[in-house]
Parts: C-alpha cells; structure tokens; sequence
C-alpha cells in the first residue's frame, strides 16, 4: 500500500475508533483492540496461541457486544475500500494515460491507422444503454451508502458521519419490496450518474478532438435503460400500478433535477441581455419580475423552473429555453458561462430527456398459455406510460425463454389486440437447446409478414437477447 492510502486508512480508522470508544464504552473498545490485535499477530506469525487466545474472547462476549464487535469490523472495511477508492482515483489521475482511458485508446486507433472516415461512422452508428436490474439480495442498505458519501465529502472532519454509521443498522430485517427496489436504482442517478454523463461526454469530446480534430460527436449515444419496476419474470410482486409508479418516480426524479440545476444558473448567470432585447419582461397575467429589465436570461430560466416545478414542462422547451439562454451568452462573449453549467444541463437533458431511463417489461413466455390477460394488461400499461411520457419511457417487451417464432407472433398479436405497436419485442432465448435454435427461430420470425411489417414500423432494428438458465 502506498504511504497516502496507510494515511488515509489511518486516519478514518482512527477516528472511528474514538467514536466506538465514546458511543459504545471502554470495555467494547478494549475487546475490539484485543481481537484486532490478536488477528494481526495471527496472521503475520501463523501462531495458534494467538489463534486460540481470540477464539476464547469472542466465545465469551455476550450477544449485545458480539454484535458491536462486527459492526465495528463492518464498518472498519467499508471505510477502508472507501480509501482504496479514492487511492485508484489518485492512481488514474497521476497516470497521463491509463490503459482503459479514452485518451489511450484514441491513441491507440490512431496509431493503428484507423481513419478519421471510419472513426465517424463507427460514431455515427454507435449505441451504448446501460441497463439497471433489481437486486434484492444486496445487502447494504441505501442508509449506509448515504452515510460513507458523507464521509467521503467531509473526509478531514468525518465524525458526525461516523457517529451516524454506528447508529445505523446495516442489516434489513424487511423484505425489500419492488418500489424500494426501484428507490435504489434511482438513487444512483441523482447521486452519481447525472454528473457522471456530463463528465463523460466533456471529455470524450476533449480526447477524441486530439488525434482527430475533424470527428465530431452528432448525438448522444449513451442512454440509460431499466428492468427495475417492469421486471415481471424477476419479481412477481410487480403489478402494472407499479410499473406507472415507476415511470412517474422516473419523470420527477429528472425533472427534479433540471429545476435544481436551473436554480443555480439563475444564481450564476447574472449577465445582462442584450439592449435590443430588452422587452417587457412580464408576460400577461404573470407576476411582477424580482429581476431587472437587463436579465432576461435569469427570467427565461425562471419560467423554465416553474414549468419544471409543475411538471408542464415539455422536452423541447427544455432544450429550445436552455440553448436560446447559451446562444444569448456566446453573443454577449461569455464563453465560460455558455460552456459551463448550461452545457453540462444541455447534455443530461438530451441523455435523459424527461423519462430519465427506458423501462424495460419482460415476463416469461409460458403467460401466452395460462395468463393472456395479464400480458395485455402489461401492454395496456406500457401503452399508458407513453401517453403520458412519451414514447422513450417505455418501448421494450423482453419474452422470457422464448422457444419459438410461434411465441413472438403471439405476443405481436396481443399488441394488436391491445392497439400498442410502438413496441421493439425481444427474444430472450436462455436454455441451450433454444440458444442452439436461435438462427432458425429468428429466420423463420423474419418471413412472416406481419412481423416484417411490425419491424420495418420499428426502424428494421431487432433486438435479441442470450443468456443461461441457472438450475435451480
């Protein structure tokens, strides 16, 4: 380990110690230390004294204090990866060109003579989602996960977090239900994603610019898409209301987002407009303006806000506002405003539009033999979502062990009878027989008629899955 990560183990470690010697009592901490102490000699000198000697410690402990003792260990290893973490960071930051960097391996095609022609079309065609699943069995709670960030942001002073993460039980003692599955998938984009894909596309555009300057990124190929909430063959608990529930969570969990974001570009862009556009700045029937006639941008972004805020704000409005706001800036020669923030906003809300992720629906292919109404009811729900949406929240059927051609025509003859068709059907073929099956299935599914009509209505694009039955 290099000198900075002993130091920062150190240090954290130390605190919390303090912490367990305040919150729990000397007698806890004094068998902490023990049992630590004894581990360390264990394991450096293979001694079965020391072995023995810390077996006998923690047979004696009674239930309460054997349970302090793990969750101190517990929360000793999760403060440690976090130091790993930020260590690989300080690794990557250091290295000019890490070999899974976008720097190296615009090099790298570069240097293999790979044209800037070719590079463009490969860009042109590319399309990368990311999919959320469900995973009930995780065990660290979303509690516990908030509180190591809070130790991550005030790392020199950590110990309120600290104290909040002993007091925080780490084990769930209730089932996780499907909305509670989808509050964690949703969770990470507020915390991480959205300022992630803003970095992302920042500096793919910076890298890519340096061997080929004259490539140009013309879209957003990065999209988000999720099973969390529309997973029927994955959890059965999952019920249509559920997956409108979930399309709605997803609504305002972005347009939470762009509102806060607009709040603080009305903070930072203070410029004035220019003179020839300065108009009346209030619109009929709208409240007097706490803003001065000169900033007509900060007025844009505020009725962009309340719009946001009242969930009436419509995807084009977003982005027309947002670049009519930028455009404004670049004339008055604010460069770093116009390529600040509202940039960064521009790229989320094109990444994320209002839906923020596609939810995916998949159930398994037996419901077309003992449960036809439940799969219309599921495409009546994904028909309701798109409504009220848009067509991008949700439009993708994933069927479950799909052992034929005969199973995809049936659900195409379901949509019809539900009167939904903007939706891309997708094979999932799992056992080996079906997986060996699968040109023949898909070849056959393609000289049907109808189906070829139903694809060429999808953009001639087929989707199909793969994967592996475990037995269970």
């Amino acid at each position: 380990m290099g000198d900075a990560l002993i130091r920062e183990i150190n240090h954290l470690t130390e605190r919390l110690d303090g912490i367990i010697r305040e919150q729990a009592g000397d007698l806890v901490f004094h068998h902490l230390d023990q049992i630590r102490r004894l581990a360390a000699t264990n394991r450096q000198h293979k001694d079965r004294v020391s072995l023995r000697a810390k077996r006998a410690l923690i047979n004696q402990l009674g239930v309460r204090e054997a349970y302090q003792i793990a969750h101190a260990f517990s929360l000793f290893f999760q403060l440690t990866n976090l130091c790993e973490e930020r260590a690989r960071v300080r690794h990557l930051q250091a290295e000019g060109e890490p070999a899974m960097s976008l720097r190296h391996l615009f090099r790298e095609l570069k240097d293999s003579g790979v044209s800037a022609e070719k590079i463009q079309q490969c860009l042109n065609e590319l399309e990368i989602q990311p999919v959320f699943t469900a995973h009930p069995t995780e065990a660290k709670r979303r509690a516990v996960l908030t509180q190591i960030w809070r130790v991550a942001e005030r790392f020199e002073e950590p110990d309120e977090a600290l104290e909040a993460l002993w007091h925080t039980e780490e084990v769930r003692e209730r089932r996780v239900g499907p909305l509670q599955e989808v509050e964690n998938a949703v969770f990470y984009f507020d915390r991480t994603i959205f300022e992630t894909v803003a970095n992302f596309y920042a500096t793919f555009d910076a890298e890519l610019a340096k061997p080929y300057p004259t490539v140009k990124r013309r879209g957003h190929f990065l999209t988000f898409a999720s099973w969390v909430g529309g997973d029927r063959d994955g959890n059965p608990f999952v019920t249509p209301e559920i997956s409108r529930t979930t399309a709605q969570w997803h609504a305002c969990m972005a347009m939470d987002f762009y509102e806060r974001q607009c709040a603080l570009l009305q903070q930072e862009i203070t410029h004035s407009s220019p003179p020839a556009r300065r108009s009346a700045l209030n619109e009929p029937g709208e409240a007097t303006t706490a803003f001065q006639p000169y900033e007509a941008f900060r007025l844009k972004l505020a009725r962009l806000r309340n719009k946001l805020r009242g969930g009436k704000c419509e995807l084009a409005d977003l982005i027309r506002t947002l670049e009519e706001v930028q455009a404004g800036l670049r004339q008055r020669k604010a460069r770093r405003a116009a390529e600040g923030r509202i940039q960064r906003l521009l790229t989320q809300a094109r990444t994320f539009g209002l839906h923020l992720a596609e939810l995916d629906f998949r159930d398994h292919c037996s419901k077309l033999d003992s449960a036809e109404a439940e799969l219309l009811e599921e495409l009546h729900t994904i028909r309701d979502i798109q409504r009220k949406h848009g067509p991008k929240a949700a439009n993708r059927f994933i069927l479950s062990m799909t052992r034929s051609a005969g199973d995809l025509l049936r659900m195409l003859r379901l949509m019809d009878k539900a009167g939904v068709w903007n939706i891309d059907l997708v094979p999932l073929f799992e056992t080996i027989k079906d997986l060996e099956n699968a040109s023949h299935i898909m070849a056959e599914l393609w000289t049907d008629p109808h189906y070829r009509a139903h694809l060429k209505h999808r953009g001639r694009v087929q989707e199909i899955m793969v994967g592996q039955k475990c037995p269970a």
